[in-house]
């Protein structure tokens, strides 16, 4: 069984109905490799074990799926959706059979520079942390942190320990490191489901990967998530990292949390990462292009559409608010759907996106936007970058929505290869 598939089934096995979730998984299993075998892949370059995971991944998204009856704001039970989202929101963090090495670090937001508001949106979030810290009770986060064997023991042999690898501070006055935010529609997932693969980010690259922890929603909604994906960022450079030393990189709503930062940075005169590399990144919340009905069969986002209570979009910018006009001027704010933003000044990106995927549209206009053009990729090589544009677009044949989370699709390890290159030109810039 393979990492990714194993994954499912841990973060299934913690609901007390853990056998019947078992069998079920089992009986999901058997049956894709049946289709598969008589009917032939759904999508001409998909392995048996993508198309395995694709549809187990569809399957455990099970409390975000769409009712049989469209949910409203006082039908949809909030506390209870929560309880279900539990186990969407657990990972396993054992890495080391991919040559991983993991820490974990806890800090406290008490420093001045992590006080400050950066916009008037997070003014209250700030006050909050300001009474806390006042009360003795300052609000704690954490970081996971990720080191292929492969920079360890370079690490190593420059002098350092694996205590101090696997720890938060520099190795070195100028280090590069990456910031990989979780994806899940800012309402699950975890850090802890991404480190595999960035482990396999550090060993291409060769540098460390911190994995923030940011609050999800519905209980902390918009702004939270972004507030505490800001704080890190302003924590690294309270500790001596240089922000054009750090890439920032995410998935899904990592993306948009990576472009929030850009522009945050940008709307406060302050110094743009190094880079940014956006994995299907979700910046424009308004659900309305073909590409959310077209691929909504094969891909593994659930089909909520945006006139749901219980989609992604709605659960994240204002949970328990109705879909009127004002919730539709909301979803057109940059702090919400980073597309509109003004990204003129913003740290070079590399964005990747899969065809089926429900976002993909969006994507096509971000990368519009930013003057990438595109490039379609198929197979498990990746050819590199053949311009000098700024901004590059890599879009992966036949792939899904977090392909670049599945060891399954031969592509996933393409796009780890794309993120490689990039890494290197953006080496050879500084």
């Amino acid at each position: 069984m393979t990492d990714t598939i194993k994954g499912i089934f841990i973060k299934n096995s913690i609901s007390p109905n853990r056998e019947e979730l078992d069998a079920k998984n089992m009986a999901i299993a058997g049956e894709t490799t049946r289709k598969f075998f008589t009917e032939g892949p759904p999508i001409k370059n998909w392995t048996l074990g993508f198309n395995i995971t694709i549809n187990l991944r569809k399957s455990a998204s099970g409390p975000l799926m769409p009712r049989s009856q469209m949910m409203t704001p006082k039908t949809l039970d909030y506390d209870q959706l929560i309880k279900d989202l539990a186990s969407l929101r657990v990972g396993d963090a054992d890495i080391s059979a991919r040559g991983g090495n993991h820490g974990r670090h806890t800090y406290l937001v008490d420093k001045e520079e992590l006080l400050i508001s950066p916009h008037k949106y997070f003014d209250e979030l700030v006050a909050k942390d300001k009474q806390a810290c006042e009360n003795n009770l300052p609000r704690s986060l954490f970081t996971e942190i990720v080191a292929h064997d492969s920079l360890l023991e370079n690490a190593i042999k420059n002098g350092h320990t694996k205590e101090q690898v696997l720890d938060i501070h520099p190795l070195s006055e100028d280090e590069v490191v990456m910031v990989y935010f979780h994806g899940g529609g800012y309402i699950y997932s975890s850090p802890t489901v991404y480190m595999g693969g960035a482990a396999d980010l550090s060993k291409e690259a060769g540098y460390r990967a911190f994995l923030p922890y940011y609050r999800l929603a519905p209980e902390n909604p918009f702004p939270a998530p972004v507030h505490d994906g800001y704080i890190f960022f302003q924590y690294l450079l309270s500790l001596g990292y240089k922000a054009e030393n750090i890439i920032v990189m995410g998935c899904s709503a990592g993306g948009n949390l990576c472009m929030n930062i850009m522009q945050l940075q940008k709307l406060n005169n302050a110094p743009q990462p190094r880079g940014a590399a956006l994995y299907g990144p979700w910046s424009d919340l308004h659900y309305s292009t073909e590409a959310y009905q077209k691929n909504s069969v094969l891909d593994i986002l659930s089909p909520a559409s945006i006139e749901d209570a219980i989609n992604y979009a709605r659960l994240y910018v204002a949970p328990g608010r109705e879909y009127d006009e004002d919730f539709k001027k909301l979803l057109n704010d940059p702090l919400v759907s980073p597309v509109y933003a003004d990204m003129d000044g913003w740290a070079p990106m590399y964005i990747q996106s899969g065809e089926i995927e429900m976002l993909v549209d969006d994507i096509d206009d971000l990368a519009k936007k930013v003057g990438a053009k595109q490039n379609l990729i198929t197979g498990i090589d990746h050819p590199g970058f053949d311009t000098d544009d700024r901004n590059l677009y890599d879009k992966f044949a036949g792939m899904t929505h977090a392909f670049n989370l599945f060891d399954e699709a031969n592509e996933k390890h393409a796009a780890v290869k794309g993120f490689g290159h990039f890494a290197r030109r953006l080496a050879q810039k500084h």
